[in-house]
Parts: C-alpha cells; structure tokens; sequence
C-alpha cells in the first residue's frame, strides 16, 4: 500500500527483475556484476546493488514499475 502505484525512480533493483537495453554495457566499465565490500554498513554489496550503483554514476535512471507482478521462487514465493 505504501509503494506509488506507478513507475517510479529508486536507487536500485534486484538482478533478477532487471530489463536491461544492451547499449548499457557499452556505458560501464568491466565488471558489470560484483560484489563489494561496503564500509559504511559493514557488509557485503551484492551484485545488484553494485550493478545499479555503477549505472547511476554513469547517468542511467533506475525505475521500478510495482504495476508488473514479480516473485523469487524458492521454498516460497515472496
């Protein structure tokens, strides 16, 4: 209930429910998923993160559309 119930722009994305346009990899450097120690947490930055954050140095908006329904599947769906 909390989120906009339209696109909206967020700092970051979970890897698996990105669309991606190809021309991005031609803005980043190498590599494009890694994970990095953050200082200020004390804690591991994952891939997503690490992807996300390199893109909007570049200049590359992030936007979550919460219109489209999308889960993880594992032991459950979430």
């Amino acid at each position: 209930d909390k989120l906009p119930r339209r696109p909206f722009r967020c700092a970051a994305v979970a890897t698996g429910f990105l669309l991606l346009e190809t021309q991005v990899f031609s803005v980043l450097d190498k590599p494009w998923f890694f994970y990095e120690y953050d200082k200020e947490k004390d804690d591991t930055m994952g891939e997503d993160i690490y992807f996300c954050k390199k893109a909007t140095e570049k200049g590359i908006e992030i936007w979550c559309d919460p219109t489209i329904l999308i889960r993880h599947i594992g032991d459950y769906a979430y």
